[in-house]
C-alpha cells in the first residue's frame, strides 16, 4: 500500500505492532516521571516568570510613586501593574516552557540509547523525525480541521450556557468566577493579549497537558484513566471552581481527541478556536442579551453532532487493518 494511501489513523491489529503493556515497576515510574515532567515544567515557568514580573513591578511602582509612599499604596500600584503585564508574563512563560521541552526531548533522542519504547494501542512507530513521534505532530484527515475549528466555536458557546447556569442556580460561585476571571482579564495591547491567548496558551497546554502525560499514562492504564488525571490537572491549575468544572470537561474532551487521532493538532485546533472566540467576544459587551443565552443554548446539540463526527471511529478495511509501517 502506497504511503498517501494509508488512512490517518490505523488500528492495531491484534498480536502484531501494539507493544506489550508495561509491567515492570521501575517502567511505570519512569513513564510516570514523563507524565508529570511537562506541567511540573510549566508550573515552575510561570511561578519563576511572575515572581521576576512582581519584582520588577514593585521597583516601578517605587520609582513612579517614590519610597515615602505607604506601603499599601505601592503594593496596589504594582498589582497594577502586574495586571497590565499579564499577557506578557503568559507569553513569557509559555515561550520558555516549550523552549524547555524542544530541548530536552532533542537531546533525549539523540543521546539516549537506541532502544524499543512502548506504545499506547495505535500509536505510530518511533521511526522518522524525532519531532514528529516526541510532539505527536501526525497529519489528520483534512475534514478534521473544519470540524475541529466548528467544535471550538460550539464549545465555547455550550461553556457560555453552563456560566448562565450556574449564574441562576448559585450566584454566590458564579460572582467568584467572575472576580476571579476579572483579575486576569486584559488590560494591555491587543496583539500581545492575542499572543498569549490564542497562539501561546492553547499551543504550550495541548503539550504540556495533553500529549506528553496521555501518551505516557496510556503506555501504563485504560484511556479513561489517561485521559481523565490529566483533565482534572488541567482544571485544578485554573484555581476556581466553576473554572476547575468547565476547564476539566474541556480537558477531558481534548484528551479524547488526542487519544482518538494520536496527534496534537484535532485538540490544538479545538483549543485555539475556543480561545479565538473569547478573545473576539471580549470586545463585544454580550453581559445583557437573552439573544446571548439563546445561543449559546442553541450551539450544544450542535457541539453533540461535531463531536460525534470527529471522535467516531474509521471504518475497518482491508488496508486499514495492515501494520503500520
Amino acid at each position: 500500500m502506497k504511503a498517501q494511501d494509508r488512512p490517518a489513523v490505523s488500528p492495531e491489529p491484534k498480536g502484531q505492532g501494539a507493544s506489550p503493556p508495561v509491567s515492570g515497576t521501575k517502567d511505570k515510574l519512569r513513564l510516570l516521571l514523563y507524565a508529570v515532567a511537562a506541567p511540573l515544567l510549566h508550573l515552575l515557568m510561570q511561578v519563576i516568570v511572575a515572581g521576576v514580573a512582581a519584582l520588577a513591578a514593585s521597583f516601578k511602582a517605587i520609582g513612579e510613586l517614590g519610597r515615602d509612599r505607604p506601603s499599601q499604596e505601592l503594593a496596589e500600584r504594582a498589582t497594577e501593574i502586574v495586571r497590565r503585564w499579564n499577557d506578557g508574563i503568559s507569553v513569557i512563560s509559555n515561550a520558555a516552557t516549550l523552549l524547555l521541552l524542544f530541548l530536552f526531548f532533542f537531546l533525549l533522542t539523540r543521546l539516549a540509547p537506541k532502544k524499543s519504547e512502548p506504545r499506547m494501542p495505535g500509536e505510530p512507530n518511533a521511526r522518522g523525525r524525532w519531532a514528529v513521534t516526541s510532539f505527536s505532530l501526525r497529519p489528520i484527515p483534512r475534514f478534521c480541521y473544519p470540524l475541529a475549528i466548528f467544535t471550538g466555536i460550539a464549545l465555547y458557546h455550550g461553556v457560555s450556557a453552563f456560566l448562565w447556569l450556574v449564574s441562576v442556580v448559585a450566584p454566590g460561585l458564579s460572582e467568584e468566577y467572575i472576580n476571579a476571571s476579572s483579575a486576569v482579564t486584559a488590560q494591555g495591547s491587543v496583539f500581545v493579549n492575542f499572543l498569549a491567548l490564542v497562539v501561546f496558551a492553547p499551543l504550550t497546554e495541548e503539550l504540556v497537558y495533553r500529549v506528553f502525560p496521555v501518551s505516557q499514562l496510556g503506555k501504563i492504564w485504560p484511556a479513561p484513566v489517561a485521559i481523565l488525571l490529566p483533565a482534572l490537572l488541567f482544571g485544578a491549575v485554573h484555581g476556581n471552581f466553576v473554572w476547575f468544572l468547565y476547564a476539566s470537561c474541556c480537558g477531558i474532551l481534548f484528551g479524547a481527541l488526542y487519544y482518538r487521532y494520536r496527534s496534537l493538532f484535532p485538540s490544538l485546533v479545538v483549543h485555539a478556536s475556543f480561545n479565538l472566540v473569547g478573545f473576539l467576544y471580549t470586545r463585544v459587551d454580550t453581559a445583557d442579551g437573552t439573544w446571548w443565552i439563546v445561543i449559546s443554548c442553541l450551539c450544544l446539540p450542535i457541539l453533540g453532532v461535531l463531536l460525534f463526527f470527529l471522535l467516531r471511529k474509521p471504518r475497518k478495511t482491508a488496508d486499514s487493518a495492515g501494520q503500520d509501517r
